[in-house]
């Protein structure tokens, strides 16, 4: 059994032991509006539901187990110059037909200068990152999310997300371009990112599209 086929388990016993309320537990644990909560499988998720739904008997055991493995503990790690081996690495791992992501180390470097850029570290390996730029209190915008095949679809890119969107909650307009055929798509509409209609029929060159998708906070 996989560490992430694990969280699931784990979070399906957690279900179990709410009974009834499995619905409003579950809920809990998909997304917590408020908090921008990331995405389920992760030791954040059963926190957040054992705060909203109150503890009970197996539930704090549940979660010190979860607190154990590799992955549990998913941190921002603020990007410099010298972290551009990584960078670059990550980029390799991700680009592709419908991800343009820089793969010049001399590039990196300029995008880590002039972006607010955070590594993504699961278990003490560095498998993603995220990056941003703010230009004051009415607009920010976000230019990278990238993690990791290997650990796609399991609440790393969520959580990078989140943080930031934390960082930038006092911001009025917050906006990202992604292809079409992107599933991170569905990431981003959870945080609340909707798309404007607005499409870049040749992106940086590459002769592939993007979508613009804009956040607008109150």
């Amino acid at each position: 059994m996989s560490k992430f086929d694990f969280a699931n388990m784990a979070i399906g016993a957690i279900i179990e032991l709410k009974g009834g309320r499995a619905g409003e537990l579950m809920d809990a644990a998909l997304c917590d509006g408020e908090d921008r909560a990331c995405c389920p499988g992760t030791t954040l998720h059963l926190h957040y539901a054992a705060e909203l739904k109150g503890k009970q008997d197996g539930l704090p055991e549940l979660i010190r187990a979860l607190e154990q493995l590799p992955y549990a503990s998913i941190k921002l790690v603020r990007a410099t110059a010298a972290d551009v081996s990584d960078y670059v690495r990550i980029g390799r791992l991700t680009a592709s037909r419908i991800n343009c992501v820089t793969t010049d180390p001399a590039e990196a470097i300029k995008e880590i200068n002039g972006f607010a850029v955070y590594l993504l570290e699961v278990g003490g390996q560095r498998v993603g990152f995220i990056s941003y730029t703010d230009e004051g209190p009415d607009y920010a915008y976000i230019a990278e999310v990238q993690v990791d095949p290997d650990f796609q679809g399991h609440g790393v890119g969520g959580f990078g997300l989140g943080a930031v969107l934390k960082e930038l909650a006092s911001v009025r307009t917050i906006d990202l371009q992604t292809h079409p055929e992107n599933p991170a798509q569905k990431l981003y509409e959870r945080y609340g990112f909707r798309s404007t209609g607005e499409i870049v029929k040749n992106y940086r060159n590459t002769g592939e599209p993007r979508m613009l998708m804009v956040l607008e906070q109150t």
